[in-house]
């Protein structure tokens, strides 16, 4: 070691256990290393600080003036770093610790707490807290670990990882297609009553696009509302063709309640992505969290 720098992990856990054992031999077996090891270290402390920290006799070991002094500052930094190592390490370990997510109520309640249940299951030291809201909250001073969010990510100090993507179809009841007919071009969506989910005060019309083309298709609304899940109950009543969610639709698709018109035809895709703050190494439960949804939608979206 060079006679100048700054003493490292080991020389000073060597110089603090020696001068609190008061003994080589007590300290080497208290840190299990030999006593030439110990020896070694402390010289080299030594000639770095260039001052003698212990005086060694054959019957005892004594702490120099200059090691009195060193001694507490010694003892303060080490437990600094230990703290330190410690915490490191319990960011590099098993997931554990309370993980508190937020995420809209709609796409929340269908989607993600069916997967979040599953994550805490598989994942018994984690403490889940699940805050289902549709304001934008504030991550930081609001103690959140995680966020789902659908649509374009906009907080340039938060990060964003994409998780899926939202994809929406035209759907309508089997009753209500044997009673009116079923569309076979987007056009003629012009002459079915709409169930339209509520975008400002504009003209009613759906934008519609099958990844080639875009069509701006007038529309006549039967039923208006904020939610995917009363449009797909107003289509299921045969009150007319419901542009919607296929997170919510799919399932009554499933279960025989709805039918997909148009496949190829829906509004545009928007992203869903999970919100989180920056962080130099992400906690094990949040990075448990992050890898086991992007997994789990995208499963979800190949099938």
């Amino acid at each position: 070691m060079e006679q100048s720098g700054t003493p490292g992990f080991e020389e000073l856990r060597a110089f603090v256990r020696i001068a609190q054992d008061g003994s080589f031999s007590k300290a080497a077996e208290a840190l299990g290393v030999p006593k030439a090891t110990l020896s070694r270290r402390l010289a080299d402390l030594e000639r770095v600080l260039g001052v003698q920290l212990l005086v060694r006799t054959t019957r005892s070991v004594q702490v120099s003036e200059a090691g009195r002094v060193f001694l507490p500052e010694a003892s303060a930094a080490l437990a600094a770093l230990e703290d330190a190592v410690a915490k490191v390490r319990e960011t590099g370990g098993e997931p554990h610790g309370r993980l508190r997510v937020t995420a809209g109520v709609e796409y929340g309640a269908a989607v993600l707490s069916p997967l979040l249940a599953e994550f805490a299951r598989d994942q018994p030291a984690v403490e889940l807290a699940v805050e289902l809201t549709d304001r934008r909250v504030d991550l930081v001073h609001e103690g959140f670990d995680l966020a789902v969010w659908i649509g374009p990510a906009l907080d340039p100090t938060l990060v964003a990882r994409r998780l899926g993507t939202l994809r929406y179809g035209l759907y309508a009841s089997p009753a209500y297609l044997a009673a009116h007919g079923r569309p076979r071009y987007a056009h003629e969506l012009a002459d079915h009553p709409a169930l339209l989910f509520v975008e400002g005060d504009g003209a009613p019309r759906w934008t519609l696009t099958d990844g080639s083309q875009t069509l701006e298709v007038p529309v006549r609304p039967r039923v208006r509302a904020n939610d995917h899940r009363t449009l797909c109950e107003a289509a299921i009543a045969g009150l007319g063709v419901a542009l919607c969610a296929g997170f919510v639709a799919e399932r009554e698709v499933a279960a025989g309640r709805l039918e997909r018109l148009l496949p190829s035809f829906g509004a545009t895709e928007i992203p869903v992505h999970a919100v989180f703050t920056r962080q130099r190494v992400l906690a094990p439960k949040l990075s448990a969290c992050l890898d086991f949804l992007g997994a789990r939608l995208a499963e979800t979206e190949a099938e």
